[in-house]
């Protein structure tokens, strides 16, 4: 009984001391957390002459405890070795990826964010996820994780350190707003982020805005937003080819900026590939324009207001069409997206009311927000199996299109996207969509039939937003188990 009371007493005051000393230091680092030991080297001896040898937390987080007289002890877990981090995060097991929303409790400044956690890839830093986070001081991106969103890092203050690793593809606006001690890597008039295999990663900014020349460097793989805001002075920009993706305002305002021409539009590029992002066209008065066949990006606005532009071919090397690319061209009555383009951004056709017919290629995996809005002459358009979200508004105010089916692929239909499509007679939604925005198909007065591609009771599940069928028509639900009618 003696020796059973000494080692409760003392396993009590293990576990208070080691949990004190283990905890903190495995709270929040990457997905492996190493064998700890602690082996008293004054034997302590209860009342019995029996006393503790050794101590060893064991791979699976549990207290082992070996007595002088050769006995196994087991505490129990007391490192939860499940849970590697105390960053929040969410798991999302559907899609099989988690996404980091911020420091949560870990007590770490110095954050070293898993590659893995619940044995997923953590892939995504959502939007605002360490915003006004005053105490961080260092974080490190893994090479799983592709996306940081918007005003992640803002008003950082005591952030002087970022590791971004290789495999990010896009970072949100106002990501390192506010970071005013962050420590860049220098190449060439330009500041960059990266990690110790390529520490030029993403440009961010110009050193300053009196430079007049910046040669990007080689490995450079995004174009942060506004990079050269208010470098009026630029003259000469080099594009490597292993950019990737070129944030919205980079290159706006440079009057004095010279380009290549190449049939009506305007190109930056380096020596091998002059047409790497074609930027803008040689003007608003345009009716036709070939893209150049190594151009890899067509940048925002691009042909904003070339209302006259009725012929425009893309080429297979085109990967990404820019927010507003060709808004306003009022004289478009057809074009060809290639299937090397795997996004169409915000607003990128608004407002072309000559348009009729378009076919979205099977890359394309999101359709921006207002990406067809007003484009009222059309008439049909297929949605490819590759899409996954349809955004705000997307196709708002296409009065003549009358029939649509959304892919099985797309999960979310975004606030207004089919708002005041008064021609719209049916509409195929698949069993995949979670949620309806508000507004989603308000105003669609000729609606008579919805068809969804699973139960009553899955259709009732759909998370729907506020007035997300307001003045329809009396519209009927065909679900494979039944009918429901309009409320």
């Amino acid at each position: 009984m003696k020796r059973k009371k000494f080692l409760q007493s003392s396993l009590t005051a293990l576990l208070a001391l080691t949990t004190a000393l283990i905890l903190p230091l495995t709270s929040c680092r990457s997905k492996t957390t190493p064998k700890t030991e602690s082996t008293d080297t004054e034997t302590n001896n209860g009342d019995d002459g029996v006393g503790i040898e050794t101590i060893v937390i064991n791979e699976k987080g549990e207290l082992i405890i070996t007595l002088t007289n050769g006995k196994v002890e087991n505490a129990g877990v007391i490192v939860d070795k499940s849970a590697q981090t105390k960053l929040a995060y969410v798991v999302d097991q559907e899609n099989g990826f988690v996404t980091i929303k911020g420091r949560g409790l870990c007590p770490d400044m110095n954050v070293v964010i898993p590659e893995e956690l619940e044995g997923y890839p953590v892939t995504m830093i959502v939007a605002s996820a360490f915003s006004n986070d005053l105490d961080l001081k260092s974080i490190t991106i893994p090479d799983s994780i592709t996306s940081i969103g918007y005003d992640a890092f803002k008003d950082c203050s005591g952030l002087t350190s970022v590791t971004i690793g290789n495999s990010v593809t896009s970072i949100g606006w106002g990501a390192f707003s506010g970071c005013s001690n962050l420590q860049y890597n220098e190449y060439d008039n330009g500041y960059y982020l990266g990690n110790a295999s390529n520490p030029y990663v993403v440009l961010v900014k110009a050193k300053d805005t009196s430079i007049t020349s910046c040669n990007i460097h080689e490995q450079t793989k995004i174009i942060y937003q506004s990079a050269f805001s208010g470098c009026t002075g630029l003259t000469s920009i080099t594009i490597p080819n292993s950019v990737t993706s070129i944030g919205n305002e980079a290159f706006q305002g440079w009057s004095n900026l010279q380009y290549n021409e190449y049939d009506n539009g305007y190109y930056l590029g380096n020596a091998s590939n002059p047409y790497v992002v074609l930027v803008k066209a040689k003007d608003k008065s345009i009716t036709s324009c070939t893209i150049h066949e190594q151009t890899k990006f067509i940048y925002q606005s691009a042909f904003y207001d070339c209302s006259g532009l009725t012929s425009i071919t893309i080429p297979n090397s085109v990967t990404s069409i820019g927010e507003r690319a060709f808004r306003a061209c009022t004289g478009l009555t057809s074009i060809t997206i290639p299937n090397s383009v795997t996004s169409i951004g915000d607003m990128t056709f608004y407002w072309c009311t000559g348009l009729t017919s378009i076919t979205i290629p099977n890359s394309v995996t999101n359709i921006g927000d207002y990406a067809f809005q007003y484009c009222s002459g059309l008439t049909s358009i297929t949605i490819p199996d590759s899409v996954t979200s349809i955004g705000n508004s997307a196709f708002s105010g296409c009065s003549k299109l009358t029939s649509i089916t959304i892919p099985d692929s797309v999960t979310s239909i975004g606030s207004y996207a089919f708002y005041y499509c008064s021609g719209l007679t049916s509409i195929t939604i698949p069993n995949s969509v979670t949620s309806i925005g508000d507004w989603a198909f308000s105003g669609c007065s000729g609606l008579t039939s919805i068809t969804y591609q699973g139960t009553k009771a899955q259709w009732n599940a759909i998370n729907k937003g506020s007035a997300w069928d307001g003045n329809t028509g009396s519209y009927t639900i065909h679900c494979t188990d039944g009918t429901i009618p309009k409320e």
